[in-house]
């Protein structure tokens, strides 16, 4: 609410620091929070709470379907890793309803992401207002088969 409505950073990055000083390796925390800082364009720290995310157990498959997004947006050097996986969650019907990536979004498109316009479609799918099959007309959806 405080970062997607009322875009009052600030107080929403206390109430992630909070979350994770109750419990540091609280996966839904540790991703939600490197959402957050990836979105801000803090890709250091950011990257380092989605690492610390990623190797927590048992992710739930709507969260990994998030981190996967995340890195797409943000992490070039995983992009083969992270798609292969975002599309097998995909298919599988994985959705996170609701969840807004479109920070994340302006944060590649301001980083001249060479995908934008596929991760905003991406996104969409994620959040489920959109279907699958939106991604057909992406090259770099159909370059990965499953």
């Amino acid at each position: 609410f405080l970062q997607n409505i009322r875009q009052d950073y600030d107080r929403a990055e206390e109430l992630y620091e909070r979350a994770l000083s109750a419990d540091a390796n609280d996966a839904n925390s540790l991703g939600n929070y490197a959402g957050f800082l990836l979105g801000r364009g803090e890709l250091a720290e950011g990257s380092a709470f989605l690492r610390k995310a990623l190797v927590q157990p048992n992710l739930p498959e709507a969260l990994q379907l998030e981190l996967c997004f995340y890195r797409l947006a943000h992490l070039p050097e995983e992009w083969a890793e992270a798609l292969l996986l975002t599309k097998t969650l995909l298919t599988n019907k994985v959705r996170s309803p609701g969840w807004d990536l479109s920070i994340n979004c302006q944060q590649a498109a301001q980083q001249n992401h060479p995908h934008s316009a596929f991760l905003n479609h991406l996104a969409q799918v994620i959040a489920n207002t959109a279907e699958i099959e939106s991604l057909t007309p992406f090259a770099c959806w159909n370059t990965l088969d499953l």
